[in-house]
Parts: structure tokens; C-alpha cells; sequence
């Protein structure tokens, strides 16, 4: 199955999981008072959320043996709210900056939209889940990091977003933010501002991106 039918297949598995939350009674995880964002879309995953939030993996028991339970309910009393990242498909602040026409939604109603329509229009809303990231691209080009590339399935994804492109290293064939940085002088900001820009404008625009 590739990646397009899993997310239109999303709300029927998120259904089915919700579902079993329900059966399982007050053993678990689940905060029936906050939004059950977690469901029915590819906004969080539990080992995501962990290697994108290394606070909270300190906070669950470390990243290797976390409290699942203690993760899922991080992400449904805080992290929602928050704006944290629990996916490599969906990054909220991205997604927002992105998609203009979403600028006026909470965090929690950035998770429902991504879930209720944004993967099925193909929006882009994450940064490694788009045309400037590549797993497999950044771990051939950087062989310094196939200890954090093999560390988990979101190892080089944290790495990128954390380290590498604030290193100015390179996550796909069509993106260099200091290719674009010298060829685009009016775009200012980070190297974050500048990714973010060229997926919300740049693309559309034309706007050299590699050397």
C-alpha cells in the first residue's frame, strides 16, 4: 500500500483504533476530555513524538524504554496545545506558516484540519515531508549520521529539523538553503524561514533553490 492510499485510509484506521481506546476502559491512556486528535489521521505518532520532543522522552522513561502511555498523554494534555511536532508528516507551525488560509486556527484545529482535509488536498505540512527532505537522500549524502539515521524511523527527520538545516546541510536534490539564500537576497530570516518560505512562495515562484 504507498502513502497515498494509507492517508485516505486513515480515518477508517483511526476509527478502529478510537474505538479500542473505548473498550479498554479506564486502563487507559486516553484523555476523553481533550480533542482525540491522535486519531484518524497522520498527525501523531507515539515513537514521532518521542524522537521529536526529547524532553518528553526524558520525562517517559527515556527514549529507549518510554512509558507509552505516559507519552500519549503528554501529547493530549500539553502537547497539542503547544504546537509540538508528533509526526514527520505534520509539524503545526509549519503547517500554519505554510498554508496562509490557515493562519487563523488554533493548534488543535491545525491537527483536525490536517486530519479532516489537508492529507487528503496533499498540503504540505511538515518540513521533512516535503519536496526539501529526503530520508534516504540525506543519509546517502551524509555519512556522518547513520548513527542518528538509523537510531529510529524518524532518526534522520529530528536530525534535519534540529541540526542540519540550521547546519545548512542539504535534504533533497531540489533544496540548498544557501543556494537559495545567495539567489534569492530579498528572502531574509533563518535557514528555517528560508525552507519555509520557498515551500509556501518559492516553489510557485519559480525561485532557484539549488546551486
Amino acid at each position: 500500500m504507498n502513502c497515498t492510499s494509507l492517508r485516505r485510509a486513515a480515518p477508517l484506521l483511526g476509527a478502529a483504533v478510537a474505538l479500542m481506546a473505548l473498550l479498554a476502559g479506564p486502563a487507559s491512556a486516553v484523555d476523553f476530555n481533550a480533542p482525540h486528535v491522535r486519531y484518524g489521521g497522520f498527525s501523531y505518532h507515539t515513537n514521532h513524538y518521542v524522537s521529536l520532543n526529547p524532553d518528553v522522552a526524558a520525562r517517559c522513561g527515556g527514549y529507549w524504554n518510554y512509558d507509552t502511555r505516559c507519552v500519549d498523554r503528554h501529547f493530549d494534555e500539553h502537547g497539542v496545545r503547544e504546537g509540538r511536532q508528533a509526526s514527520t508528516e505534520m509539524d503545526p507551525v509549519v503547517y500554519r506558516r505554510v498554508n496562509p488560509d490557515l493562519a487563523g486556527l488554533s493548534n488543535v484545529q491545525l491537527h483536525e484540519h490536517w486530519r479532516a482535509h489537508g492529507y487528503r488536498e496533499d498540503r504540505v505540512a511538515s518540513l521533512t515531508d516535503s519536496p526539501i527532505f529526503g530520508s534516504g537522500y540525506y543519509r546517502t549524502t551524509y555519512t556522518d549520521l547513520q548513527g542518528a539515521c538509523a537510531a529510529s524511523y524518524a532518526g534522520c527527520e529530528a536530525h534535519f529539523k534540529f541540526n542540519g538545516l540550521n547546519e545548512g546541510r542539504q535534504g533533497s536534490h531540489s533544496f540548498n538553503v544557501n543556494a537559495y539564500r545567495q539567489y534569492n537576497p530579498d528572502v531574509v530570516g533563518s535557514n528555517r524561514d528560508l525552507a519555509i518560505h520557498y515551500l509556501a512562495h518559492g516553489r510557485r515562484e519559480g525561485r532557484r533553490a539549488t546551486y
